[in-house]
């Protein structure tokens, strides 16, 4: 896939992109760029998602029958056009390029970025479009996104079953957010500049994670607060059915992470940040 003629030079042109997986805290990160100043695009959308980008991710996975939640066929034809499909590439740069010449041009005068966790999955693409651009990838305990991503996945079942006839089990979230987890180690390789944040660490109001956030994206102000309340406890119903998952589910990777201490491990009565907080819509 070639890159693009529209490849911005300067600095300022360069746009923050947000990845990682669905309910793994993009939205509130998101919500803070807003706040140091970054035209993320989304203040008064759901999830804070720029709807503009959110149609251009949404169509370049359709074009290969994928979506967000089976993102494979795609994912298939990304290493195809990386390989030897040159057209199917410059069609997929099409509908990236298409998108950022609609947006308003002022926009792009300063800090500007998106978020969509689909950016996990269409990252090489807006790669092209923008090598020089700053990627944050937001990290979160693979078994809170599990329970959080299937509570609601459930209740859109409930409201849409004709629209979705099943939903994700417990333990098809915890492999979805496996996948979205390597895609976005990749990425932190492949990009030039790139953050790694933890969910945990914001939602404590860690002072060096939100302070090296704001370094990475040159932020000149801080909010007044993070958008966030102090961590619950997981449920005793939701500590038995992770404990399960845990048996059988390879976890290795939650401890590279850091997320593999005993005080962190499900069923330990433990306070991790979990997918029941009152601002699970900030997720």
């Amino acid at each position: 896939m070639a890159e693009s003629p529209l490849n911005p030079s300067s600095r300022a042109r360069q746009p923050v992109l947000v990845i990682g997986m669905h309910r793994s805290g993009t939205s509130m990160v998101a919500r803070l760029l807003e706040e140091f100043g970054v035209a993320m695009g989304g203040v008064g959308q759901p999830n804070w998602e720029d709807p503009q980008f959110k149609r251009a991710n949404q169509a370049l996975l359709a074009r290969s029958g994928a979506d967000w939640a089976r993102p494979r066929a795609f994912l298939e034809a990304l290493a195809i056009v990386d390989g030897d499909n040159a057209e199917a590439g410059d069609e997929m740069l099409a509908v990236a390029q298409r998108c950022v010449e609609a947006i308003d041009p002022r926009r792009q005068c300063g800090p500007w970025g998106w978020k969509d966790p689909r950016n996990t999955l269409t990252l090489p693409v807006w790669l092209r479009l923008f090598p020089a651009a700053r990627v944050v990838h937001v990290v979160r305990n693979g078994f809170d996104v599990a329970l959080s991503l299937q509570r609601r996945e459930r209740r859109y079942w409930v409201r849409r079953r004709d629209e979705r006839p099943t939903f994700l089990t417990l333990r098809g979230c915890f492999e979805l957010w496996r996948l979205y987890l390597e895609l976005g180690l990749g990425a932190e390789s492949s990009s030039r500049r790139s953050l790694r944040v933890r969910y945990e660490d914001l939602a404590r109001a860690d002072d060096e994670t939100v302070e090296k956030l704001a370094a990475f994206v040159g932020a000149e102000r801080r909010p007044v607060e993070l958008p966030v309340r102090r961590p619950r406890r997981r449920s005793a119903w939701d500590r038995r059915r992770i404990a399960r998952l845990a048996r059988s589910a390879d976890d290795r990777i939650l401890v590279e992470l850091g997320y593999g201490l005993a005080a962190e491990r499900p069923g330990s009565g433990d306070t991790t940040v979990h997918g029941a907080s009152s601002y699970e819509a900030d997720v």
